[in-house]
């Protein structure tokens, strides 16, 4: 017997944990589930749906301290952040109930080497509007937001921009915040975290180590990873093994 019931998500598909269900009836053991690869809800809404960026800083955090750190490629949604620096992050950070999630929006300078990059700017071009010098730097819906957020004037020029004002661009540029409401669920997930432990069963034949004869594969089990055909993977791979090592004339 062959468990290839598959995760919790896509339950359009058939998978609803089935699997997990049966496991548990059998005194297998089995991981907390949680969705995997998924978007994440701010508790602001803002009006970025559809930028999206990349090579970005992403850092989440928990109080103080840090849960997770890369960089990625982020979409922004009428719910908060997605993409690919966002579903990649959201799998090894889900469980752990993150608080705050920032991005670095120019993660090749450190705050004073963008800090002394915008005055360098805004002196070259002191009677240029502040916003058209930032649209030289990041795109233009977010220069938008970054003024609306420091409430600094749309009209106002370079030379009329204070150094406290520039100082808080070059923080906000560098450290772009946003509380965690929450991520989006199995509805929406590409993978489910967690399964049927690993140490319940045997690699060589995909065998249960209680129950001889029985076999678990694909998603099923306790086995996840990033995007790019790696779950995939390792559905054909447990499945090849499992079946591979069916005995002949096996009752």
């Amino acid at each position: 017997m062959i468990v290839a019931t598959g995760g919790k998500s896509f339950a359009s598909t058939g998978s609803n944990g089935d699997g997990y269900k049966w496991a548990n009836t059998l005194d297998i053991k089995v991981s907390d589930l949680y969705p995997g690869l998924v978007s994440l809800r701010t508790k602001e809404i803002f009006d970025l749906a559809g930028l999206s960026l990349q090579n970005v800083g992403i850092q989440v955090k928990k109080d103080k301290k840090v849960l997770y750190k890369q960089l990625g490629d982020i979409l922004f949604t009428h719910e908060g952040v997605s993409g690919p620096g966002i579903l990649a992050m959201s799998s090894y950070v889900i469980h752990k109930e993150p608080d705050k999630i920032i991005f670095d929006l120019i993660p090749d300078k450190s705050m004073d080497e963008v800090d002394a990059f915008l005055l360098e700017r805004m002196n070259r071009s002191s009677n240029k509007q502040l916003n058209h010098i930032l649209e030289m730097m990041i795109p233009k819906r977010l220069v938008q937001y970054i003024m609306d957020r420091l409430n600094i004037d749309d009209s106002l020029k370079a030379n009329e921009t204070t150094k406290v004002q520039r100082r808080s661009i070059s923080e906000l540029l560098k450290c772009l915040d946003f509380e965690v409401s929450s991520f989006a669920g199995f509805d929406q997930a590409m993978i489910t975290v967690g399964g049927i432990k690993t140490n319940q069963i045997q690699p060589q034949t995909m065998e249960s180590k209680k129950i001889k004869g029985l076999k678990f594969v694909g998603e099923v089990l306790d086995l996840d990873a990033q995007t790019g055909g790696y779950n995939l993977q390792i559905a054909w791979t447990t499945g090849y093994v499992a079946g591979s090592t069916i005995k002949e004339g096996a009752n």
